[in-house]
């Protein structure tokens, strides 16, 4: 009984329990990964599991029960489904550091025009479609390829297949490649970057304890929006 009521005392308390998290490829390979650790040497019997997965299924998953919560792009949500802004992220491009333009300071996007550009994920499209809804359609920015991973795409980027329009945040792994980034300006687009929960039913207490630790940690990572 004693050893049933510490149990309960935990779970309460929020020191032990499974939490699922959903989260896009870089987010759920960078970030992710040392938030649960932080996280884990407070309350070891708090057991974070990670699911990586597309912009796409975030709110699915959540409203399907299959995770606790979700972290990624903004994305519209449903009746059920309840959003947290975290973080701002600008849209940069990353390219090969034997590139033309790795003396500027920063390109604009009418430059990009003239570039050869790989993107990931096709939600890109609605940030950069209402960016640019008010040009004229010869002036918009048309990607040559559309791959399904970052990595694919920053792989192209490393050996000078293309430039890659990602957010800022993306430099956890862009770096890794070698790749050197710019600012896009004129004008300057942010990507908002989100926590996504059930409204319709309970939150487990330590799905609750590491919603709290999440923010308060991610609010502490300024370089996640730079």
């Amino acid at each position: 009984m004693e050893l049933a009521q510490a149990a309960v005392d935990d779970i309460r308390n929020r020191a032990a329990g499974i939490v699922r998290v959903a989260a896009p490829l870089v987010l759920a390979s960078t970030v992710l990964p040392a938030a649960v650790k932080a996280y884990t040497n407070r309350k070891p019997k708090v057991l974070v599991r990670i699911r990586d997965t597309s912009v796409e299924s975030l709110i699915d998953m959540v409203n399907s029960a299959a995770v606790d919560l979700a972290v990624g792009p903004d994305q519209t949500v449903s009746e059920g489904v309840m959003r947290l802004d975290l973080f701002k992220s600008p849209w940069v491009v990353w390219f090969d550091p034997t590139h033309p333009m790795v003396e500027r300071r920063e390109i604009s996007w009418a430059e990009l025009r003239h570039c050869p550009l790989v993107v990931a994920g096709r939600d890109y499209e609605r940030t950069i479609s209402l960016t640019h809804g008010e040009y004229h359609e010869n002036d918009r920015i048309t990607p040559v390829d559309i791959v399904d991973n970052i990595s694919t795409a920053l792989g192209m980027a490393a050996e000078g297949l293309g430039l890659v329009i990602a957010p800022a945040y993306v430099g956890l792994l862009g770096r890794r490649f070698g790749l050197v980034m710019r600012p896009i300006v004129q004008p300057a687009v942010t990507r908002q970057v989100c926590l996504y929960h059930s409204s319709a039913r309970t939150v487990s207490p330590a799905a609750q304890g590491f919603r709290e630790h999440l923010i308060a940690w991610l609010a502490g990572k300024d370089d996640l929006g730079q």
